[in-house]
Parts: structure tokens; sequence; C-alpha cells
């Protein structure tokens, strides 16, 4: 899968979740629960190709290993007694099993999440600093897994990290060759408006909105459009 395909695949995403936004106490959620399946999908595809017999087979166990994991984790997802202890367990295990795996960040990510579902934030933070470290910065999903760890930050009240997660989302809501810097901005601008810093909200979300090139701009440009409507 070329990395056009992977950017169009992540921005269809976060178009399609951008319109549930209309929650202030939810506005980092939708980064907490969706995108995992691209990154299996899309890893899945690019495991093997230039690589010898063993490498191969390597990633086609952590393959295995994954989808079956996921389909556990999507099950607890929808089961509302869902033993999440367990889940992140799992996917632990599976990251030992497979460090060495180009998926291994994957296992981390889930892991990550599962942690988030049981309420254990601090150790779901330390996991997605992991996931940060083994995930190439060249990877078209580094953006988006370091979005993900700000957003959490900042859905923790007077957290330490709040400043450097705020300037964290601001250099990757500046960063126009990634796939999520819309959604950057938008929730950055989000922070400061429910945070009562509407000037910053509008400073930012015009930012947002000067980059719309098309007729149609995405689900955030769209929000941030009303939003600045609000305002005034």
């Amino acid at each position: 899968m070329a990395f056009r395909d992977i950017s169009l695949s992540v921005k269809s995403s976060l178009r399609s979740v951008g319109n549930s936004l209309q929650d202030p106490k939810k506005y980092t959620q939708y980064i907490r629960y969706a995108l995992f399946g691209i990154a299996f999908a899309v890893l899945g595809g690019l495991a093997f190709v230039g690589h010898g017999w063993y490498v191969a087979s390597r990633e086609r166990a952590a393959e295995k290993d994954l989808s079956a994991y996921v389909s556990q984790y999507y099950n607890a997802f929808n089961n509302p007694e869902a033993a999440w202890g367990q889940v992140a367990s799992l996917f632990e295990v599976g990251y030992m099993q497979h460090s060495s795996s180009l998926l291994a960040p994957y296992f981390l990510a889930y892991q990550a999440d599962a942690l988030l579902q049981q309420g254990n934030v601090d150790q779901a933070l330390e996991v997605m600093q992991q996931v940060l470290k083994k995930l190439p910065e060249s990877s078209p999903f580094y953006a988006l897994f370091r979005m993900k760890y700000n957003l959490i930050i900042l859905d923790q009240p007077e957290h330490p990290e709040t400043q450097a997660a705020l300037i964290a989302l601001h250099e990757i809501g500046s960063d126009k060759t990634n796939t999520i810097f819309e959604a950057a901005l938008f929730y950055l601008g989000r922070y400061h408006f429910v945070h009562n810093n509407v000037q910053e909200a509008k400073e930012v979300w015009q930012e947002l909105r000067a980059t719309a090139v098309d007729e149609n701009p995405s689900a955030f440009v769209q929000e941030a459009e009303e939003y600045l409507e609000l305002v005034g």
C-alpha cells in the first residue's frame, strides 16, 4: 500500500469521526477508541515487502497474533463487563513475544488503549511513550500516536505536562505534511475554548480555517467555522 493510500485512509477515518464532536467533555474521546484498525490493516500489507524468508515468517506470526488479539479487544469493547486488565495483559505478552516485529508498536498501542478503558491513565501514558520510541518518526502513523499521547495528557486535570502537550499539538498542527494536522489544530482550539481562553481558541481555529483549500473542507474545518461564528 502506497503512502498516498495510507494518508487517504487516515484522512477518511478522521473525517468520519469528526461529525461526532459536539460534546466538549468528549473532545479527546475519539482518539482513544478510533484508528487502530488502520494501523493493523496497513502494516499487515507492508510487513513482508523486501524481506527474506525469516523476516517474513516472523512478521506473519506477529500479524496472526495481533489479528487474534484485536478480535478479543473488540469483543471486550462491546461488552460492558469486559475485563480490560486481561486485555491489556494479552497485548503486553504479545509485545514481548514479537518485540522485534514491525508490528510491535501496535501491540503496545492496543495495550495502552485497554489500560485507558480500565482507567489506568498513568500506565497508559507510559506505554504510549514506548509506542513513540518504537515507531519511526518517518511512519505515517507517528504523528497520530503522538497526538493521541498528548490528548490523553490534556484530558487530565492539572497534569504537569499540560504545557508541553499544548506545544506538541501546535507542532503537529503546524506540519501540513502529516495527515492529521487539521485534527491537531481543531483539538488545540477546543482545549483553549473549554478552558475559557477564547482569543487563543479563535487564533488556532482561524489558522485551521486558512488551511482549507477545496470546496469540501474536513469535518474539523467545518466544526471550527461553527465555533468561530459562535465566538464572533
